[in-house]
């Protein structure tokens, strides 16, 4: 809904008309950033290959200025940051939150290992309105557990709870492989995601090994 609304704006609509007039085609219906290659995990297959000790960092100027002229020239309003970790990103003082506040008439969605969402940042987060984390998980405890490292899962489970106190619509991301795909197959655990923890949608993806 939110993203139909931000598409029937005049300027929008606007914009992908003089991209269809220039280029005979419709412009993008999204784009995916990668902000930053640094991550706070090191995850068994990361497709990022990213770690701790990963430095790659787009400039947040950069950052801007390409969801500027998504919006301005395209009349692209949907953003997806990637990674590495898009709540690590730290670039001239600024973060994930400030491009999210600086453009306030974009819906942006991130993918996330969810360990960063804290109190803070998902109080803010549901004042913004306008960025939905996907956390990534590989089933339920044992399966994190493994992939992501000891205590993960319990900390993605505190900050779903604080999402959903702060009214924050979210999803899950999940990547089947060998290890998970028994669960992967079982209705059950797709309601214990929406009924239980409260996922808005879920993402599925293939196993990229590194």
């Amino acid at each position: 809904t939110l993203l139909a609304a931000q598409y029937s704006r005049p300027e929008a609509e606007q914009a992908r008309a003089n991209y269809v007039a220039r280029y005979g085609a419709d412009p993008p219906a999204f784009c995916v950033v990668s902000p930053t290659k640094a991550c706070n995990l090191n995850c068994i297959g990361c497709y990022a290959n990213s770690s701790k000790s990963s430095r790659d960092t787009l400039p947040y100027a950069v950052c801007s200025r390409l969801m500027d002229e998504m919006q301005n020239r395209l009349g692209t309003t949907f953003i997806v940051f990637s990674g590495g970790e898009p709540f690590a990103y730290r670039s001239d003082g600024k973060g994930l939150l400030d491009l999210a506040r600086e453009h306030s008439g974009m819906l942006m969605m991130s993918y996330t290992n969810g360990t960063l969402l804290s109190e803070e940042v998902t109080r803010e987060l549901g004042e913004l309105g306008n960025l939905s984390p996907a956390i990534s998980i590989e089933g339920g405890e044992a399966e994190t557990d493994r992939r992501r490292g000891k205590g993960v899962y319990s900390r993605v489970m505190s900050a779903t709870e604080r999402l959903r106190k702060h009214g924050v619509p979210f999803g899950v991301s999940l990547t089947a492989t060998r290890e998970n795909l028994e669960l992967l197959n079982d209705i059950g655990f797709y309601e214990h995601l929406y009924r239980d923890i409260g996922v808005s949608y879920i993402w599925m993806f293939h196993l990229m090994p590194i």
